[in-house]
């Protein structure tokens, strides 16, 4: 799948093997000496999402547009795909957007949250868990005063002005923080056992684990156990309701990838657990990591965790990456690395 990177000044370049439609405008897949490639889009750019099949860029502008193979109706309905850039209708002044497996959600300047795409699982909080799609957003009824949003393979957590945490969607594995599991809550619901939130992340997974930071600088994570998400020495069981994660402090960022989640703290290092197998916690260990452990990486600003694989931008730009490949046949992220790298992009 390709890697999509946002430059400080809006532009967007591509890396790596090309899914169809998801290179606008792009012969890429024919050329595979090509390392990055600019996507030309109608102005600068404040943040993209992806799948392995579609993309979702926010304009600076707060306008939205998408493209890729469109499937349940995430580029609007009666689109079936598309390999240019559409803007999606329904969506002025957003300051944030998500993608999930089947759904995609986008929070406006007002506080307001708007979802679109399949049903299933009660993913677009309207109620109803059923597999019928609609491309047009609709506003989430109950839930205002949103200040960001996380967004998972099936399910999506917002959090409030008041630092209190929302979610809906999947919750076979108490993903909801409910205290209890069952097959989906459709529409939003408080977090239990939470208050101060002050950033969230939802797992890419549909049955995986959620985490949150408070203002204290704890992490807290509730949901599935399987891939050693909880980073409490062990891989198997779950957690209903929120649980701190012992020994982390200090935090100021949490992203989570496919069963694993990466923390980034206030001084700049770096502390990971869950998934190891492609190397994408960048150290070694094997493949699940089941305590809470540091790379050696210092000076981190922010991390991303892509699928695979999981990226840290330094306070200087230089961007480090470690885990699975991009699937191109060559090129900078053509075959695994298992400890952190600088990825030199143009």
């Amino acid at each position: 799948m390709p890697r999509f990177f946002v430059k400080k000044d809006g532009s967007v370049l591509a890396c790596g093997g090309n899914s169809p439609d998801m290179i606008p405008d792009s012969d890429w897949h024919t050329k595979p000496e090509v390392h990055f490639e600019r996507i030309a889009l109608s102005g600068p750019v404040r943040q993209l999402e992806a799948t392995t099949s579609q993309a979702l860029a926010l304009m600076q502008d707060g306008t939205v547009y998408g493209w890729g193979s469109s499937s349940h109706s995430l580029l609007g309905n009666g689109v079936g795909k598309s390999n240019k850039p559409l803007k999606i209708a329904g969506l002025e002044n957003i300051v944030q957007i998500g993608i999930g497996w089947n759904h995609a959600v986008a929070l406006r300047s007002d506080g307001k949250v708007l979802t679109w795409g399949q049903r299933t699982y009660g993913v677009l909080g309207d109620g109803q868990d059923t597999d019928k799609e609609d491309g047009m957003p609709h506003e989430v009824e109950g839930l205002s005063d949103v200040t960001s949003i996380s967004v998972g393979g099936r399910t999506t957590l917002a959090l409030k002005k008041d630092k209190s945490l929302w979610a809906w969607g999947c919750n076979t594995s108490g993903q909801l923080g409910q205290g209890s599991s069952s097959r989906c809550i459709a529409t939003p619901v408080r977090v239990k056992g939470l208050s101060g939130v002050i950033q969230c992340a939802a797992d890419k997974n549909d049955d995986g684990a959620n985490a949150a930071i408070t203002s204290d600088g704890r992490v807290w994570v509730w949901g599935s156990n399987g891939s050693s998400m909880l980073g409490n020495g062990k891989r198997d069981g779950a957690a209903m309701s929120p649980i701190p994660v012992k020994g982390v402090t200090g935090a100021k960022q949490v992203t989570t990838g496919l069963g694993c989640i990466v923390v980034v703290h206030t001084n700049g290092t770096v502390t990971s657990w869950g998934f190891n197998g492609f190397g994408g916690l960048g150290m070694s260990g094997g493949t699940y990591i089941q305590s809470p452990r540091k790379p050696n990486v210092s000076g981190i600003a922010a991390a991303y965790a892509s699928g695979y694989a999981t990226f840290l931008v330094k306070a200087n730009g230089v961007v480090l990456w470690s885990g699975g490949t991009d699937g191109s046949k060559s090129g900078p992220m053509s075959k695994k690395v298992g400890q952190y790298t600088v990825l030199n992009i143009p």
